[in-house]
């Protein structure tokens, strides 16, 4: 096959709109991947997700929810190439606004806590956004969320809303008065 057969047979799948798809897709599939499996093993994933959708891009077009399906089709990839399964860290080392003990505290989570918790409050997902990616249910989600933050507060030591402390700085009482 010579070049230029190759470029117009990329251009025709491009004009399809897989270059749209990637773009709309790319951010919350990475998200979820790099959320359950660490930023490495995330990436990859989320590589070799979109690869397989490019692969058999006539079908994954037609799919209504494609993200849960990607999602598996990432960690299912990548499973097949690890040995020792691992999460690498979440947060890079050099990164210094986070507070320093974050990452051991998220990989004591459980993935789907993990999950949930770095969705919502890292990326920014609502429950029912969190949930269509993960393939469950709002109130699931929700309930996953809830559990991974009361562990991450416990882990680090950091008060939870209820605390009398958090609650006379959230509605600005002094204490001092």
């Amino acid at each position: 096959m010579s070049a230029d057969v190759e470029c117009a047979n990329s251009k025709d799948l491009t004009s399809d709109g897989f270059d749209a798809f990637v773009v709309s897709v790319e951010p919350i599939l990475r998200a979820a991947l790099v959320a359950r499996h660490g930023r490495d093993r995330g990436a990859v994933a989320t590589a070799e997700a979109l690869s397989w959708a490019w692969e058999r891009w006539e079908r994954v077009r037609e799919i209504e929810s494609p993200i849960p399906y990607l999602v598996k089709v990432g960690t299912s990839r990548t499973r097949m190439r690890l040995l020792f399964p691992k999460i690498e860290p979440l947060i890079a080392p050099r990164e210094h606004e986070f507070e320093p003990g974050l990452d051991k505290a998220l990989r004591k989570l459980s993935d789907r806590q993990r999950s949930c918790v770095v969705l919502i409050a890292g990326y920014g997902l609502s429950f029912a956004e969190a949930g269509e990616v993960l393939s469950v249910t709002k109130p699931t989600v929700q309930k996953h969320f809830e559990r991974g933050i009361e562990r991450l507060r416990n882990e680090l030591g950091v008060a939870g809303p209820e605390s009398d402390e958090s609650v006379a700085i959230e509605i600005g009482v002094d204490e001092d008065a």
